[in-house]
Order: C-alpha cells, then sequence, then structure tokens
C-alpha cells in the first residue's frame, strides 16, 4: 500500500513520510500544499522523453446524441457538453455521484445522503441527473443511445408548496471506470427521443471493439476522515474468428468508506469554528458548539436533539409537567459519548439546583444506574447525537459489463450484458422523538400508571419527601441521597397528583428513544439488450430488443413498533420498559425494537426499429437524410413497505381508541393480536385528556390507526403500491441542407400512453456556417415529460411534518395559544399547557392524481460557435424553457394559508382540503379570541392534499465556454473556461395561489407566521445557483501533464425551519443575512458562493513494453469547507461537498 493509514489528519505518502517522519498534522497545511506544488515545478523543467498517447487519439469525438441520423453534420452545431474519459480521470471522478458534480448545468442533487434518513427516502448508492436544477424526473439518461431503467425507489423533488415523489435514473449505475465520454445535451429533445428530455439528455458511451487488457487501480485518502476509497477496474477485449466477433467486458469495484460525523469538528457539532469571528453572539468551542451556554443552546442545533429521559405531562389533570436529567454524567455509557470522552449533552444542572426539584440516587428509585433529578417543567433539553452518525455510508458498488459484437450474414448483431449491485450501511443517530410537542397529532405516547417504573418513581418520591410510606412496602424508611437541589429534604415540586397521595399516567412531552438505527440496502439491477444492423437498397436499419429491471431491499434496524412499545410500558413488573433509564442497562427495550423492511422494483422492457436513407432528394445544397421509427416501451414498479407501515399490523392511540378485548403477543408475527379489534373514532371518549383541555380537543389522533398512523414511531404510514404503463412512439427526423452552409434539423414524434392523454412534440433545429470562424446555431422544440407512476397510482401518501396552523397563528399572533385558568379566565403563566399549538406535527397526506396530465414545454436556444484561431474556440448558447402543466402539490403550509383566508373572506368551513378536530363552543372561542368576527374551529388534524397540474414554470440562462491551447518550444499550454449562468427561474401563481401571494403581500395574515412557499421567482434559493462553472490551466511537458481546475458556484439564500424577521432572536437557527443590528433581513439566510480548486499529475512511461499512467490529484487543495447551512451536518450536500482536502492516486497499465 503506498498510504500510510493514521489519524484522519495524520496521512501522508509512503515518500513523504521520509522527508517529514512525524507526518502532516492539521498545523502543517501549508508545508503540504507547498509540497504538493513540487510535481507541478517537475512537470514544467521536465525533459523526460515524451510516451505516445494512445488513449487521446487526434482524432475528433464523435457525437451521437443529439440526433439519431448516423454522421448527421447538425450535431457538430447542437449544444453538446462532452465529458472524456480522460476528463474523468483529471477530475478524479469515483462515482456517477462525482460524474454529476461535474456537469456545469446539473442542478442540486436531491438524492444527497442527508435527505435519506427515512424509510420513504430513495436510500443506498443513488444519485440523479437533475440539468438545469428544472427537476430530477426532467432529465432523460440514455446508456449507448439507448434508455436506462429507473431505480427502485424514489425520493422528492419540491415542486409547489411541498415535495413530491420523482422517478430517475441512478447515475451510480453508470460504470465510470469503462466509459469511452459522456455527452450532455443542453437542450430539450422529447422529439428525438420520447418523454422526459424536457431539460437535457445525458448519454454515456461506454469502450466496445476494445483489444487488450487495461487494470486501473485508485485510492482515494482524507483529511479530515480516516476511511479511503478504493476502486478497481479491469476492462479485456479481444476478437474472435478472424475479427467477426468481439468480445468487451469491463468490470468496476468501488469500495467507499463510511464517514463519520464525529471525526471532522464541524459535522460533530452542525457548525463552523470561523463563524464566531463575526457572529459574537455565537459562542464556539474549539469542538464546535458550546453546549454550556444556556443563551445559545438551541442555535442550529442540528446535530442535537432530545435526550432519552424526556420531558412528561401528568394526564390526570395536574397542573405541572416534569423533565427528568442525569446528574453524574460521567457514568454514562461510552457509546453515547463523544471520542474524546466527554459527555456530549447541553448542560442543564442549574435546573437540578433549584429547590422546586428533586434529586433521585440509583440507591433509591431503582430506575437507572445514575444519579437523576426531575425540575418542574417541561423542557426541551438537548445531547448531541452526531458522535454516532454517518454522515456518509459505507459502500460496495460492483459493476459488469458485456459487449458482444458480431458480423451475422452479411449484417452486424450486438449485444449488451449489463449487471449492477451495491450494498450500502449507514448508522443513523437514535431512535425516534414522539410527544406532545413532537406527533400531538399522530401518534401518543403514554405511559400507563400500572407501568412498573413508574409505580416506584412515585413510590420513591413519596417515601423520600412526604414520609408516606408505599402499601407494597417499596420502601420501610426514607431512601438514601434524598433531596431536593438546594439541598432540602421538604416536600416540594408538584410532580404527581396535589394531594401527594395518587398519581396517574404520563404522556410525553418529548421523548427520544436512545437506541441507534442501521440501514442497509441492497440495490441491484440487470440489463440486457439484444440488438441488429444493417442494410436493404439504400436504407440503413436498426432494431434491438431491451430488458432491465431495479431492485431495491431496504432494511432499518433499531426502529421501534408502538404496538410493543405500549405492551411494555404496560407490564407491572421488572420487564416493563422503563423510559427512566436514559438508555441504561434496565431500560428494557429490546422487546420493542423492530426491523423496518422495504422492497422495490421497477422495469423497463422496450422494443425499437429504425430506418435511415441519406439521399431522399436533394434541394440544391445536397441530400436529404430522413430517419423513421417505432418505440414500444413498458413500464413498472411495485413498493412493498414494511407490515407495520402499510397497515398490515395496525398500532391503535390509545387516546382516541377502545382498549380492545383478547389483547395478547403472537410471536409469530411479533406483534399484538385482538380477539376484538379496539375501534377508533372521534366519538370516543378518549381515555386520556391532556390536562386543562376541554372534552373535545383530544391527546392524540382524531382517527387513531393506520391510514392515519402507522405502528412504527415517528413512521409515516403508507399503503403499498404499484403501477404499469405501455407507451408507443412513432417518429420521424430529417436532416435537410438548405444552402450551402445552412443545415436543418426536423422532428417529430407522436408518443401515446396507456393510462394518460397523448402527446405529439416536434423539434426544428439550425446550424449556419458564417464563415470559416463563425457559425450560428439555434433550435425550438415542444418537450413534455408524463406523471410519473407514483403520482398516479399512488393511493394516499401521509407524511408526518410540522406546518404552521395558519388560522391559530393568527390568532396568537404567531405564538401558540396559551392555555387560559379555567378559574380566572387569564391565561395562566406557570402553565407550560397551551390551548393551540400552531406548529404541532400533523399529517399531510399526498393523494395519487390519475387524471394528471403530461407537463409540457416550449425549448429555445440561439448561439454562436467562434474560432478565430486554430487554438481558441468561443461558444455562447441563450437558452430558455417555459413549462405548462408543472405536475406538483399546493402543500400543507399554502393549503393552511388558504383556509386562513377563506375564513377571514367569512367562511367558516374554510379550505376542505384542511381537515380540523371539532370546533370549541362559541363561549369558549369567544374567552379566548373576544372580538374576532371568525367562526370557531378546531386545530388541523391533516391536509388532504392531492398531486395536480400546477401553474406555469420558467427558466433561462445562458451558457459560455472558452477554450484555448497552445504549443510552444517549452510544452503544451491549454486553457478551458465553462460556465452556466441562470437569469430567471419562476413558478407562476394563479387560482389559491395566486390569492394567498396576493394576501401575503398585502399583510392581509398580519403579524402571523403564515408563509406562501414554492411560487413566484425560485432563482437564487433552495440550492437554485445562479452561477455554476469551472477553469482549469494545464500544461503538457514531456511524460507530465499538469492541471488546476478551480470550480465554483454562487450563493442563494432559503429559509430556515425557524426565525424570526427583523428581530435579534434566533429561534434555533442562525441568522446569515443580517444588517448591522443583528438581525434578520426578510426572514432570509444566505449562503455563500464556494470556490474549490484541485490540482492533477499525470505521468506516463512504459514498462516492458506496457504502458502505464500514473495519475497523483489534490482534490480542493486549499481545504475550502462548504457554506454553513441550517442542515443536519452544517452544510447542504445536495449542493455543495464538504470533504476538504483530499487526495487520489490513480495507476492504469495497459498490456
Amino acid at each position: 500500500m503506498l498510504l500510510r493509514r493514521g489519524l484522519a489528519s495524520e496521512k501522508c505518502f509512503v515518500f513523504v513520510c521520509d522527508f517529514f517522519p512525524s507526518g502532516f498534522s492539521k498545523n502543517d497545511v501549508f508545508l503540504k500544499k507547498l509540497f504538493f506544488i513540487f510535481p507541478l515545478v517537475i512537470g514544467l523543467y521536465s525533459y523526460a522523453q515524451e510516451v505516445e498517447d494512445k488513449d487521446r487519439a487526434d482524432v475528433e469525438e464523435v457525437v451521437t446524441v443529439g440526433s439519431q441520423i448516423k454522421g448527421a453534420s447538425i450535431t457538430g452545431l447542437l449544444p453538446v457538453t462532452v465529458i472524456t474519459a480522460a476528463d474523468i480521470d483529471e477530475m478524479g471522478i469515483e462515482s456517477g455521484s462525482d460524474l454529476i458534480e461535474s456537469i456545469i448545468s446539473q442542478g442540486e442533487n436531491t438524492l444527497s445522503e442527508d435527505q435519506s434518513d427515512t424509510v420513504f427516502s430513495a436510500r443506498g448508492d443513488v444519485s440523479g441527473f437533475n440539468l438545469r436544477n428544472f427537476g430530477t424526473g426532467n432529465t432523460l439518461t440514455l446508456l449507448n443511445g439507448r434508455r436506462m431503467v429507473n431505480t427502485a425507489g424514489y425520493n422528492t423533488d419540491f415542486v409547489g408548496g411541498s415535495t413530491v415523489p420523482v422517478k430517475y435514473v441512478n447515475a451510480n449505475e453508470i460504470p465510470v471506470g469503462s466509459v469511452s465520454r459522456v455527452e450532455v445535451l443542453r437542450d430539450g429533445a422529447s422529439a428525438i427521443y420520447g418523454a422526459d428530455a424536457v431539460a437535457g439528455v445525458v448519454n454515456t458511451v461506454l469502450r466496445d471493439d476494445y483489444d487488450g487488457l487495461t487494470v486501473r487501480t485508485k485510492l482515494s485518502a482524507f483529511d479530515h476522515f480516516a476511511d479511503e476509497n478504493a476502486q478497481l477496474n479491469v476492462t479485456f477485449g479481444t476478437d474472435l474468428a478472424d475479427g467477426v466477433t468481439n468480445i468487451n467486458a469491463s468490470y468496476t469495484y468501488y469500495d467507499g468508506g463510511a464517514k463519520y460525523a464525529h471525526e471532522d469538528d464541524r459535522w460533530l457539532a452542525a457548525k463552523t469554528d470561523h463563524l464566531k469571528d463575526y457572529v459574537p453572539w455565537y459562542n464556539l468551542t474549539p469542538g464546535g458548539y458550546d453546549y454550556t451556554s444556556t443563551s445559545t443552546y438551541n442555535v442550529m442545533t442540528n446535530a442535537g436533539s432530545q435526550t432519552p429521559w424526556g420531558s412528561w405531562i401528568p394526564l390526570d389533570g395536574h397542573e405541572t409537567g416534569w423533565t427528568i436529567y442525569p446528574i453524574n454524567i460521567g457514568a454514562y455509557p461510552p457509546s453515547m459519548l463523544d471520542p474524546d470522552g466527554s459527555y456530549i449533552q447541553y448542560d442543564r444542572r442549574d435546573k437540578c439546583e433549584a429547590s422546586s426539584s428533586i434529586n433521585i440516587g440509583p440507591d433509591g428509585a431503582g430506575i437507572s444506574p445514575l444519579d437523576l433529578c426531575i425540575e418542574d417543567s417541561v423542557s426541551t433539553n438537548r445531547m448531541n447525537y452526531n458522535y454516532a452518525r454517518q454522515a456518509y455510508s459505507d459502500k460496495k458498488r460492483h459493476n459488469l459489463f458485456i459487449f458482444i459484437n458480431s458480423e451475422f450474414m452479411g449484417y452486424e448483431t450486438f449485444s449488451e450484458i449489463g449487471y449492477y449491485t451495491a450494498e450500502n450501511t449507514r448508522q443513523l443517530y437514535g431512535s425516534s422523538t414522539l410527544g406532545t410537542k413532537a406527533v400531538s397529532k399522530t401518534q401518543s405516547f403514554i405511559i400507563p400508571e400500572e407501568n412498573y417504573y413508574l409505580s416506584r418513581l412515585f413510590d420513591y418520591y413519596m417515601a423520600c419527601h412526604e414520609d408516606s410510606f408505599s402499601s407494597n412496602n417499596t420502601y420501610t424508611e426514607a431512601p438514601s441521597n434524598c433531596s431536593n437541589g438546594d439541598g432540602s429534604t421538604s416536600g416540594s415540586g408538584d410532580f404527581f397528583n396535589d394531594s401527594y397521595s395518587t398519581y396517574g399516567p404520563m404522556g410525553a412531552y418529548y421523548a427520544r428513544f436512545p437506541n441507534l438505527r442501521t440501514n442497509s440496502t441492497e440495490l441491484e439491477t440487470i440489463r440486457l439488450l439484444q440488438g441488429m444492423r444493417g442494410s436493404f437498397n439504400d436504407w440503413d436499419w436498426e432494431g434491438a430488443i431491451l430488458y432491465s429491471k431495479a431492485t431495491s431491499d431496504d432494511i432499518t434496524e433499531g426502529r421501534i413498533a408502538m404496538d410493543l412499545l405500549d405492551w411494555g410500558l404496560a407490564k407491572t413488573d421488572e420487564t416493563a420498559i422503563n423510559m427512566f433509564a436514559g438508555g441504561m442497562e434496565g431500560m428494557n427495550l429490546e422487546q420493542a425494537l423492530i426491523d423496518v423492511t422495504r422492497a422495490q422494483e421497477t422495469s423497463l422492457s422496450m422494443i425499437d426499429f429504425k430506418m435511415t436513407n441519406g439521399d431522399i432528394g436533394n434541394i440544391g445544397a445536397g441530400p436529404i437524410a430522413i430517419l423513421i421509427g417505432f418505440e414500444v416501451r413498458e413500464e413498472t414498479f411495485d413498493d412493498d413497505l414494511d407490515d407495520r407501515i402499510d397497515g398490515t399490523i395496525q398500532f391503535y392511540d390509545q387516546t382516541v381508541c377502545t382498549a380492545g378485548e383478547g389483547q395478547a403477543y403472537d410471536a409469530a408475527t411479533n406483534s399484538i393480536t385482538y380477539t376484538t379489534a379496539p375501534v377508533c373514532s372521534a366519538e370516543i371518549t378518549p381515555t386520556y385528556i391532556e390536562r386543562g383541555k376541554s372534552d373535545d380537543q383530544e391527546y392524540g389522533s382524531v382517527e387513531g390507526t393506520f391510514p392515519f398512523n402507522s405502528a412504527v414511531a415517528m413512521s409515516s404510514p403508507q399503503p403499498d403500491s404499484s403501477g404499469e404503463r405501455t407507451t408507443s412512439s412513432l417518429f420521424l427526423e430529417l436532416q435537410i441542407p438548405v444552402l450551402d452552409n445552412l443545415d436543418a434539423q426536423v422532428a417529430l414524434r407522436h408518443e401515446s400512453f396507456s393510462d394518460i392523454d397523448a402527446a405529439t412534440v416536434g423539434k426544428i433545429a439550425f446550424g449556419y456556417f458564417v464563415n470559416d470562424n463563425l457559425s450560428l446555431r439555434g433550435s425550438a422544440s415542444t418537450t413534455y415529460r408524463a406523471p410519473n407512476l407514483i403520482t398516479v397510482n399512488s393511493p394516499y401518501i401521509p407524511r408526518n411534518s410540522g406546518y404552521t396552523d395558519a388560522l391559530g397563528s393568527y390568532l396568537g399572533g404567531g405564538e401558540d395559544v396559551d392555555l387560559i385558568d379555567p378559574e380566572t379566565g387569564l391565561v395562566d403563566p406557570e402553565s407550560d399547557a397551551i390551548f393551540w399549538d400552531i406548529t404541532a406535527y400533523k399529517l399531510a397526506a399526498s393523494i395519487g392524481n390519475p387524471e394528471l396530465e403530461p407537463e409540457e414545454a416550449e425549448n429555445k436556444s440561439i448561439g454562436f460557435i467562434y474560432t478565430p484561431s486554430d487554438n481558441l474556440i468561443i461558444t455562447v448558447d441563450k437558452w430558455s424553457i417555459a413549462k405548462e402543466k408543472t405536475i406538483g402539490i399546493f402543500g400543507a403550509e399554502n393549503n393552511s394559508a388558504y383556509d386562513l383566508l377563506l375564513r377571514l373572506e367569512g367562511s367558516c368551513e374554510g379550505n376542505p382540503a384542511v381537515i380540523r378536530a371539532q370546533a370549541p363552543t362559541q363561549a369558549v372561542w369567544d374567552q379566548y379570541f373576544p372580538g374576532t368576527d371568525l367562526c370557531p374551529a378546531g386545530e388541523i388534524l391533516r391536509v388532504e392534499d392531492p398531486f395536480m397540474n400546477l401553474d406555469d414554470r420558467y427558466i433561462s440562462g445562458t451558457d459560455f465556454s472558452l477554450f484555448f491551447d497552445k504549443e510552444t518550444s517549452w510544452g503544451d499550454f491549454g486553457f478551458r473556461y465553462q460556465s452556466s449562468i441562470m437569469d430567471k427561474f419562476t413558478q407562476t401563481s394563479s387560482g389559491p395561489s395566486a390569492e394567498i401571494v396576493a394576501a401575503d403581500e398585502a399583510g392581509i395574515f398580519g403579524n402571523s407566521s403564515v408563509e406562501v412557499t414554492g411560487f413566484e421567482s425560485l432563482l437564487a434559493t433552495n440550492a437554485v445557483h445562479k452561477k455554476k462553472g469551472f477553469y482549469s490551466f494545464s500544461f503538457k511537458r514531456g511524460n507530465y501533464t499538469t492541471t488546476l481546475r478551480t470550480n465554483f458556484k454562487s450563493g442563494f439564500e432559503y429559509p430556515s425551519s425557524s426565525r424570526d424577521a427583523g428581530t435579534s432572536t434566533r429561534s434555533g437557527s442562525l441568522c446569515y443575512l443580517c444588517d448591522d443590528s443583528e438581525t434578520l433581513v426578510d426572514s432570509v439566510y444566505w449562503l455563500r458562493a464556494m470556490e474549490t480548486t484541485d490540482l492533477s499529475i499525470l505521468y506516463k512511461t512504459k514498462i516492458n513494453g506496457n504502458r502505464l499512467n500514473a495519475r497523483f490529484t489534490v482534490k480542493n487543495i486549499f481545504d475550502e469547507r462548504a457554506p454553513t447551512a441550517d442542515r443536519t451536518y452544517g452544510y447542504w450536500m445536495g449542493t455543495h461537498n464538504d470533504f476538504g482536502t483530499y487526495y487520489n492516486l490513480d495507476l492504469k497499465f495497459r498490456f
């Protein structure tokens, strides 16, 4: 091994370590970067013998994308970006994900791992093309000119007011080590290739007709992370039967090591240290975040969440809830520690020192080996879970691709056999959070009074503070270590019933299960293609049959089964689940732990046939070429979710469901069964009523069971779904030499679908040679995208999410409406209870819509190619896409805002998509909201939101490129510059969306926290970069080629989940776009631009007549870190790379 492996910050090459025996540390950054500049000097002054480079022949690449007429001259004038195998090597590309990032017109990769924590995400080794940031499903992906199957899973894009499922091709299925070139058509091409080619086409061409053996190895090491990435590629080709048949096989293996959040200070804390230099109030420690600061503990704590001890609310009419804190934190188990041994928790020891708190020793209650204290208020006490997270999963990928080309009876046959498999394992942070502040309208979490450990806690409290020993003789005398937080021992703290003689059930205000989750995803794709081509008279013809199938098997270990949780909590002996143990020994949570599974499958079956005639006539400037053909394809998908997700095993919310009869544990299904199942209804008097609320305001879900909740904690329910579609296409393409210097392309395509309306689209493009130095090009086309099978066939896609109840927010001035003391009629300032929780988790249910129509778009582009000299090429293209019938969703926030608007206009029913709980009486309403003209209404239970064809979406911009090469006596110099500048991106509003946009702009929603999302301008927001590109310098002399490449992206703004515009309060998020007084401006956060520089040195030589290429690359030589964002690891993973500096060593042998 050429690398010595040590700590992440102490890697060095062997020959480097010989000069620097101690290795490099983070303090040696300047020396290290100076060292890696040294090969550049060698490259400039090397006079070694130049080695012939057969990998990069001096012939022009033959572009095949953009026209199906082979050899069409128009293809040379289409806006196509070609990424060659040499470019891939130079940029250190290891996977389809890296390939995506290298495309300047690529938008956000919405399949990044920080967005794949839930069972509903497309997890595993996945990545998708998103040209122009127009949406993942708007880019057609081809392999050797034919479609690839969509990945088995699906993810979501934000379109309209919420997220919409999208199907896509998994870019990681592309065997990067076998690529000849990647062609990116930056123009619409539905008339050429069919549906989905709206934003453009990506065609990957693999090497074929190869004769020889090539072995390539690659190793990547990181400054900030321990595990390396490794890759092996073997390509073999040979001719058989005197060249009649050629077999070409390529195998690629990739091993991507896991990257833990605790390996990097920034990821661990989801912060950046340098922020303290210009944000004075932001208190940071060398580890990145100070959890001891009471004023900033909740600032952008994406690394943290509630502790496993929780906050609890008595459900017996009692006044005050309470929170448990550990005191002797040094005794916490090592698995829950920061790697340096410190306990990662916000320190609330001050709470335990109050006279109103009580201390609990392990010798007393017997519920925890730790000393605990109970403080008489509910709190969002936090601890950092990022120590256990893998920010990037462990990946193992195999790609095998075989070509067989042969001559048969005067015809040419070609076969493709492709196989891809990937195993992906990722350790996620602690399990689910439940409680009235987390999922009050979906799943209730209640410790019944018979729970063994709750009864022991009560007995301890009574014995310690009331000298009243329990009847079950748990204590016969006062326990030791029995005191209040201030050292006194008198009864204090109102933790149980006022009479101190009884206690009741406890409801979770916030409670997190401490167990870790591990997700394992295995992906598999097969591709089988058999084709034949030949000639008949003046016609060339080609046809092929293709079958491809993709599967995904997903397992998440360590989830909580709600039915088993309730069963375990109800036990009356020491085997009961102990929610006060905080993850320590004796919690007994293993009885509720389950594996959650999901199996998905998609398939593509296709047959196509096309005929080309290069001369069907002549209008004076040359022969007209024509292509005609047909294509029939069938696509299917099947989504089989876990039994506890799809309703096979149900959870019955005990707040609104009857108890049922004959409850028992069934070992065969690992579930709870009933002889008479519980009944759930809004008409049933709840088992438990949140104290202080009227009987019609329940703690929990009114519906109580599937499909309104699932039997997995903090996981949304969803039924299984499946669907299929058959598409038949007829297409025509003409290449017309209008003049000697003017070529035109005309294309027409009609596609009919088995389940939606048909579509007919066309395209016209031209190439005009003004003179030897200047060519003009342009195109106009209509494109379309069919609604994917998920949005058409899924019956119901509910999601637990936290969105604002606009009506409650309006009435409370943007805040929760506090509980009124029933005796005084005034707001009770001592109570933690609320009458109206405006942001509690609720259901937002997306509904499949078989009436969806295909999206339709108009694409236009105009540009030029200018070659003032033989060694300089300049291209400029102005482009635009105007789409109608954009498939999206109105969204829960917008539906809630529209409901408020209708009520402000006098409606008592509001928005029918917003389902509310029973309204309080007029008397109660008037008590809380005197003087309002609004009709009484209950809190939102759920929003039912069908997928729909929204309004117009428009995007436009300019692509620019410059290529310069110069041969000198010193060597060959090269300069490259490419950029894509977006100048407009809008989602037009009409109907209800236009009404709420206008109301919001007019200030009708007052001081509420109502937000209208997803409409109007989308430019430079939410990972939509206004500018993206790169520039590079290269120098070649002798056997050395050195390249310096800089990649850049502009900044963008985004809304945070919690913020206070115009105040200095951060409310859990960092203020980026602030004025001089440190206030938020327009409720917006700003992510700065990012620029990284890579250095690559290539050395070519021969060993025993066999060629060896050795390439060393330093990625991000200045260790630039991604802009800070209010995201899980402190940056926007879908659009920024935050690995810092890392190194690639790539060796390629050709025999």
